[in-house]
């Protein structure tokens, strides 16, 4: 059966290996979502990859008439949808109107995907509004306490979905909540956008190991782990396009709503990983402490019991190999390679 999968929103880093992961499962993904410069370089990955143009539809999700267009167009037995800001690995350096925006961009999708009795979704969540204290896994049960205002966002998309689909028994979804998502396609077709920056770990580190003068500075946790160095569940984007197969599986079989942590369950402190990134690249990545802010956790590992149970789903990727991909994918595209598209 042709079964035609969107993903809208976020088309770049984790939208693209996801759609990779959906095709090689007989899955027929469309992209929808604003055509970026950081979008541009995902497609043209993907076609490199997969030998053909992606389907990809370019435009706003708060453009009503284009949405519906779209989604009547396709109808999907399914949509995930990624909010932009959560597709790459850099966290926004501002709130503004994000929450808005975000709760906006939904919002229009679920009423466009209603009106064509698409009624299945797939939320790409995040483990950042978990809460900040404690050295244990976290259960998808806890009570959420975001510390940031931007980490309110995927809290109230949660509630939003959550809210239709008990009002409506017409409507499932699966909400998948990432932990630390790293690494790139072995290709080095497609990964994360070279304009995160500062505000991508791994980035911050592959800089560091490349860069002469660099040095990497890392948050201190002094007597809250056991090297000082924040822990961690850094978990392959491959394993978490994988997740987003079995989900939809799972989701288009029974039919019924969960919520699942997507993350290994191993501890990994950024400490452990520098050191993994300086035996796969053979370089050496100098370092220093700066302070924690107080708002970034020591701790947050995932407890993947559920998703283990509910997805028959266990990351299989090591952290050694989340960083051979992603020294392999920014070794190929270093960052000033990034051009808007003309």
């Amino acid at each position: 059966m042709h079964m035609n999968i969107l993903i809208a929103g976020g088309c770049d880093y984790l939208g693209s290996h996801i759609y990779v992961a959906l095709r090689n499962a007989g899955y027929h993904p469309v992209l929808l979502g604003e055509f970026t410069a950081t979008c541009f370089e995902s497609l043209k990955g993907l076609k490199k990859l997969l030998g053909c143009e992606p389907r990809f539809e370019a435009g706003h999700l708060q453009n009503r008439t284009w949405l519906r267009q779209q989604i009547k167009r396709f109808q999907p037995f399914c949509t995930i949808y990624i909010e932009a800001n959560r597709s790459s690995p850099s966290r926004p350096l501002s709130f503004g109107s994000t929450t808005d925006e975000g709760i906006e961009n939904l919002l229009s999708l679920m009423q466009a995907l209603d009106e064509n009795s698409c009624r299945k979704i797939q939320f790409a969540s995040s483990s950042t509004a978990y809460p900040k204290g404690g050295k244990n896994a976290h259960r998808e049960n806890v009570l959420l306490s975001p510390m940031l205002a931007i980490d309110h966002l995927p809290v109230l998309q949660e509630e939003l979905i959550r809210s239709v689909c008990s009002l409506r028994r017409d409507w499932s979804a699966a909400i998948l909540r990432h932990f630390h998502v790293m690494g790139a396609h072995p290709s080095g077709c497609i990964g994360e956008p070279r304009g995160a920056g500062p505000h991508s770990l791994m980035s911050r580190l592959i800089h560091a190991a490349s860069t002469e003068g660099a040095i990497f500075e890392m948050d201190c946790h002094r007597n809250c782990t056991p090297d000082g160095s924040a822990v961690r569940d850094f978990v392959h984007v491959q394993d978490v396009a994988e997740a987003h197969v079995k989900a939809l599986d799972t989701l288009l079989e029974y039919q019924d709503n969960f919520t699942v942590n997507i993350g290994t369950g191993r501890a990994c402190s950024v400490h452990e990983l520098l050191c993994a990134l300086e035996n796969t690249s053979g370089r050496r990545i100098p370092w220093k402490y700066s302070p924690a802010p107080q708002i970034e956790p020591a701790y947050c590992v995932a407890d993947t019991r559920l998703s283990t149970e509910l997805l028959s789903w266990r990351a299989q990727l090591s952290t050694e190999i989340i960083c051979a991909d992603a020294w392999h994918w920014h070794s190929r595209h270093p960052p000033d390679s990034l051009r808007t598209h003309a």
